[in-house]
């Protein structure tokens, strides 16, 4: 299984329902590219000050799969559509489990 994991800072002025239009963005990619196998994001419990607002993890068959996914015209489109309006900052590993 390969995993891409992130975590999103959002900015400030992010509202609930925009956080929750990025997560919801994510769950229409599954089923629509081939070779990804789970989504799944959360979003912090606001316990500290510093953390990212969102953990994005997404398992995938394969390293070729994540590629898949990375160019795919839907992963495409939620980043400018949804994500790019209210992102600060992000980080991302790859990792086989």
């Amino acid at each position: 299984m390969f995993v891409h994991a992130g975590m999103l800072e959002l900015v400030p002025e992010v509202t609930a329902e925009q956080q929750q239009y990025v997560i919801d963005g994510f769950g229409e990619l599954e089923g629509r590219i081939d070779g990804l196998v789970q989504v799944e994001v959360c979003r912090d419990l606001g316990l500290s000050e510093d953390n990212a607002q969102l953990l994005c993890l997404l398992s995938f068959q394969d390293q070729l799969s994540w590629q898949r996914y990375r160019d795919h015209p839907a992963h495409q489109a939620l980043i400018a559509e949804r994500i790019a309006p209210v992102l600060r900052s992000k980080s991302f590993v790859q990792y086989e489990r």
